[in-house]
């Protein structure tokens, strides 16, 4: 496949759904800090479509794109005034519903958006019917900070999907054990994706919202496991950070980036920027300049076309602990 063509399979959303991608952990700060303002609850509904990377793979990311902003705007159009919708990944999104706590509403719903989901998608003559896994937490009842409470949806969201999705699941303490085992078995099973190279690289765009023009691709890792099927990027990196991973896997974006850039490059567009992420633990590397210089020379990729991003663990990091001083 050459060059425009890799960049046309890319994932090219536009401008709406990139301006509502923002970080989940932003948007739950604010939201928590409202909540707390006005004694509210404040609910957590996270949604992850059900086998989207096979749908993706078999039909395109062209027709896996389509599908994910037809649910986007059936998502949106569905909410009232009190519930906000975020678009956290290239197949996730996120319900903050506040001031609503009571069990049997958030499952109706839930269930109302599962049904959303589930009417048929009709692209180039085919129709798709989507359905998705969903994890309900609630602060302050069961989580007491953001970061809690998006473990927790998460941790319910993954209950879901083990049962074969298409569900809602709620938060329980005694998911937390299941929650422990599964952290330990994604950690092992992470290191031997490493070793074995399982790992993948995709791109999103990078858009100036007042243009419309691309600025660059961003690059993402992914992994798909035989047995877990598609571990979200938010489950796994935090583990990768704390098991001393991060660096391996940072290492390998950067470099599998700069090939395909360089490729790109070859294949005839000249101005194929690459944004990467760096965490906390690789910026504060001694060697980490080193490690980059090398690899750009390894590959021979622009260094002036590789653009060098915080991620948001760092951003968190840094407000954390300006916040305790």
């Amino acid at each position: 496949m050459g060059a425009k063509s890799l960049i046309n399979a890319s994932v090219f959303e536009n401008a709406s759904i990139l301006a509502g991608r923002v970080d989940i952990r932003q948007r739950l700060q604010l939201a928590i800090a409202k909540a707390r303002l006005h004694k509210h609850p404040l609910a957590l509904l996270f949604i992850d479509l059900d086998r989207f990377n096979a749908i993706s793979s078999t039909l395109g990311p062209e027709v896996g794109q389509q599908l994910v902003d037809t649910l986007h705007e059936r998502l949106l159009h569905s909410l009232n005034g009190d519930h906000a919708l975020v678009h956290v990944g290239s197949d996730e999104f996120a319900v903050l519903a506040d001031n609503i706590s009571n069990t049997s509403q958030l499952r109706q719903l839930g269930n109302r958006l599962l049904n959303v989901i589930r009417k048929p998608v009709y692209i180039k003559d085919q129709q798709l019917v989507a359905t998705a896994s969903m994890g309900i937490s609630v602060y302050p009842s069961k989580a007491e900070n953001d970061q809690v409470l998006l473990h927790q949806a998460l941790t319910a969201m993954s209950s879901a999907k083990q049962i074969g999705g298409d569900s809602v699941r709620f938060f329980t303490r005694g998911q937390s054990n299941a929650s422990q085992l599964r952290r330990l078995n994604i950690e092992i099973e992470l290191r031997h994706a490493i070793a074995r190279k399982d790992l993948t690289v995709h791109y999103q765009p990078k858009m100036d919202l007042a243009s419309g023009q691309v600025t660059a691709l961003e690059a993402l890792v992914r992994w798909e496991h035989d047995d877990l099927g598609m571990v979200p990027p938010a489950e796994f990196i935090p583990i990768a950070e704390n098991a001393g991973l991060i660096s391996s896997i940072g290492e390998m974006v950067l470099e599998t980036a700069c090939r395909h850039g360089t490729k790109w490059i070859e294949d005839g567009v000249p101005d194929a920027k690459i944004a990467v992420n760096l965490s906390a633990k690789q910026l504060v590397r001694n060697d980490m300049l080193v490690v980059i210089r090398r690899i750009l020379k390894r590959t021979g990729f622009p260094p002036e076309q590789l653009v060098v991003e915080l991620t948001e663990s760092l951003l968190f990091d840094t407000l954390d602990k300006t916040s305790e001083t």
